[in-house]
């Protein structure tokens, strides 16, 4: 375990030595899950589990073995010629939904056609694809266009309120950036509440432009 991990940890820092803006990771699988590589970006698992309470259990998990990391499940799917079109693209749209709701940073959908090879052999008796081999339309395309549409939160999600509350003294070079920054953010039910230590410079009178709740003290210590 530990010479693969080693072995990923060179290949990761060959690829960030070439590009260090871009993200790097290993593209796991549940066999696999023991290997422990806090260098990456992001995690990232492939995950083919066709029962609903099973992956949502399993990806409880691999948010615990993720840590802080983001977590990107790499592979979802399901084979048509074995379930049928109506079943794949109800599975899809609950597998996606799942993900999100557990979390996780994103989802790939395996894959965009029916048409795959391995090997150099095509692959014929496997329909993964959200097209047939004619790049035809399946079922599933518009329920995982759908499942896109709604994420990464559901339209009838609850939105807790959310406060934020910024502690600020003397701050007139810094508040009005700050507090036009909170106006941008995609929230729906959050109230901002800032607390004026006592200034003595134009901090209040700069908060008073915003539709924000301002409470202003005596100075006292921002704690």
């Amino acid at each position: 375990r530990r010479k693969i991990q080693r072995y990923l940890k060179r290949l990761y820092a060959i690829a960030k030595k070439e590009d260090p803006k871009g993200l790097g990771t290993y593209v796991n699988y549940p066999t696999k899950e023991y290997l422990q590589l806090p260098f990456l970006d992001f995690y990232c698992f492939n995950v083919y589990l066709e029962k609903q309470k099973q992956l949502e259990l399993y990806l409880n998990r691999l948010q615990n073995i993720s840590g802080e990391l983001p977590l990107v499940i790499g592979e979802i799917g399901l084979d048509s010629r074995r379930n049928g079109e109506e079943k794949q693209g109800e599975v899809l749209r609950w597998q996606i939904k799942m993900v999100f709701n557990a979390g996780c940073a994103g989802a790939i959908v395996f894959g965009w056609t029916d048409e795959w090879h391995r090997g150099g052999y095509s692959i014929e008796d496997w329909n993964f694809g959200l097209t047939d081999r004619n790049r035809f339309p399946k079922k599933a395309l518009q329920s995982v266009k759908q499942a896109f549409d709604e994420g990464p939160f559901q339209s009838d999600a609850h939105w807790p309120l959310i406060s934020v509350v910024v502690c600020c003294y003397n701050s007139e070079a810094t508040i009005d950036k700050c507090l036009e920054s909170l106006q941008k953010l995609d929230y729906p039910n959050y109230e901002v509440i800032v607390v004026n230590d006592g200034s003595t410079d134009k901090t209040e009178d700069i908060v008073k432009k915003y539709d924000f709740q301002l409470i202003s003290i005596d100075n006292m210590g921002l704690g």
